[in-house]
């Protein structure tokens, strides 16, 4: 099988080939080895839903005051491997919900990430590390591992975890991790 990865003008294609049929093979059994590669522009994106796996930051995603489902992210693709999702800020600046692994340049959070995926065959991992200030005399180490899932063009869940440690002037005194799957679609 041949297979071609790239980020042309931000999207990804992948060409294969196979067999065909109702589940992807034919009457044989051979399995169908095309893969439909999606797209991912850039613009904004809208949490579509949430499902919180554990809240140990006290993050409160759900909150009915303040919810997560329904506000939109910036997402960024340079169409050369260099993905984003949400607003830059931090120390060193990073995007709120992770950079791609790797970048160009290259993504220094990712060498804090236990396994990274690069952007391919519909899936990626973004990564932030660095440290936070909420402006109230709240500092803190922030760690996220974003686990992205293209589902469709311009459509995608993913596997958040967000881990802060080093808290100075906070709350929360104790390293914290919060889990939770969210998706998105292009607005």
């Amino acid at each position: 099988m041949k297979i071609l990865s790239t980020f042309a003008l931000g999207s990804l294609l992948l060409v294969g080939c196979g067999g065909s049929g109702i589940l992807g093979g034919d009457d044989a059994g051979t399995a169908d080895m095309t893969l439909k590669l999606y797209k991912l522009q850039s613009g904004p994106y809208k949490v579509t839903s949430l499902n919180v796996i554990s809240d140990g930051c006290m993050v409160n995603p759900n909150d009915p005051a303040n919810p997560t489902v329904g506000i939109d992210l910036t997402l960024t693709n340079d169409g050369a491997g260099n993905i984003g999702l949400g607003k830059v800020g931090g120390t060193p600046p990073e995007p709120s919900n992770g950079a791609s692994c790797p970048g160009n340049p290259v993504n220094a959070a990712c060498a804090t990430a236990s396994n990274p995926l690069p952007f391919s065959d519909n899936q990626g991992t973004l990564v932030r590390d660095n440290n936070i200030d909420d402006g109230a005399g709240c500092t803190e180490h922030r760690h996220v591992e974003n686990l992205l899932q293209l589902t469709a063009d311009n459509t995608f869940t993913a596997s958040y975890t967000n881990t802060d440690s080093n808290h100075v002037g906070c709350s929360i005194k104790t390293d914290c991790t919060t889990t939770y799957t969210w998706s998105f679609t292009k607005q």
